[in-house]
């Protein structure tokens, strides 16, 4: 848990993914929230300027090889975006990750991000 990302819950309470990392929509929303608090007036951060397309939020998945948690973590994370979105914060767009199970550079195809598995003990990797 980040020191004051998470008021009100201790390590203990908070959902972890498969590949440990904690789960915690509520972060999502502060984090964005601050930022944009911080940054919307500053005349150097263009993604506000007019013509700029707001925030958009990339590689946000969880490694959960049941299947169990990502339909609520899928939810919940946009909810979380809709919630800023009703703010007036200017959230433009989100990107999943990831669409296949894929190679992690620290944990290599152990984590199972992807919305669709891959089988790599088959050398034609059925999906």
């Amino acid at each position: 848990v980040v020191e004051g990302m998470a008021a009100g819950f201790k390590a203990d309470q908070i959902e972890y993914s498969g590949s440990g990392r904690g789960i915690f929509p509520s972060g999502l929303f502060a984090l964005i929230a601050d930022f944009h608090a911080r940054y919307k007036d500053d005349p150097q951060a263009r993604f506000m300027q007019p013509g700029g397309i707001g925030y958009v939020i990339t590689e946000n998945g969880v490694a959960d090889a049941t299947d169990i948690l990502r339909p609520s973590y899928i939810i919940e994370h946009l909810l979380a975006l809709s919630a800023l979105r009703t703010r007036g914060i200017p959230v433009a767009g989100y990107v999943h990750w990831t669409l296949t199970d894929n190679w992690e550079w620290a944990d290599g195809y152990c984590p199972k991000f992807g919305l669709v598995s891959v089988d790599r003990s088959e050398p034609a990797l059925p999906r």
